[in-house]
């Protein structure tokens, strides 16, 4: 499977999980509009990748060896933390009360990625 097709699976399987799935979390409203899923899943996909290069680059790849020693909890830290600043941006889009909430909403999301 080439990276591409690989990465338009990934997107279309987290617009769904974040259109079905994340909607039932206490806490957390979605849009009922597909297309503001599909947004706010690219703004997470952008922030997410640029985030995580930051950090690599900024630690000197000592945030790469911390992630597999916390067993990848401070990747659902920086889901959650994305997930919240996207709300505070685009809040006729997503809506996210506690951090809790965007906590499980960014373990979904994750699982996608790890399943596929």
């Amino acid at each position: 499977m080439s990276i591409s097709f690989k990465w338009i699976i990934i997107t279309v399987l987290q617009v769904l999980v974040l259109y079905f799935i994340v909607p039932r979390i206490k806490g957390i409203k979605v849009s009922k509009n597909w297309i503001d899923s599909l947004i706010v899943v690219l703004i997470f996909v952008g922030l997410n990748f640029l985030a995580r290069k930051f950090f690599l680059t900024i630690t000197l790849g000592l945030a790469g060896i911390l992630y597999y020693i916390t067993f990848g909890i401070l990747g659902l830290i920086l889901n959650a933390g994305i997930l919240i600043l996207i709300s505070k941006f685009l809040p006729d889009k997503i809506q996210v009360d506690s951090f809790s909430s965007a906590l499980l909403a960014g373990f979904f999301l994750a699982l996608v990625n790890f399943l596929v």
